[in-house]
């Protein structure tokens, strides 16, 4: 009779898992379509990057402004009341 218990889990199957993957995509590689994904993710990027300065730069015009608009209602209804 065996006591000794097994422990192995599959652990061990991960690395011709990945070689598996590795394999099965450079068959299906095509290098058309890696040029365009980067294309588009570079696109993509500099569309996220330019709406991030855009937001930055009218965040801090729309604080200004608004922080102006709130200094002129104190002046004009500060004598009244």
């Amino acid at each position: 009779m065996e006591t000794q218990i097994n422990h192995s889990n599959g652990a061990g199957n991960w690395i011709a898992f990945l070689f598996g993957v590795m394999f099965n995509f450079l068959v299906k590689f095509d290098l058309h379509h890696a040029i365009d994904y980067a294309a588009q993710a570079i696109t993509g990027g500099l569309v996220c990057l330019v709406f991030k300065i855009l937001g930055d730069f009218i965040t801090h015009c729309i604080k200004r402004w608004w922080g102006q608009f709130i200094r002129w209602l104190k002046a004009k209804y500060e004598g009244r009341g």
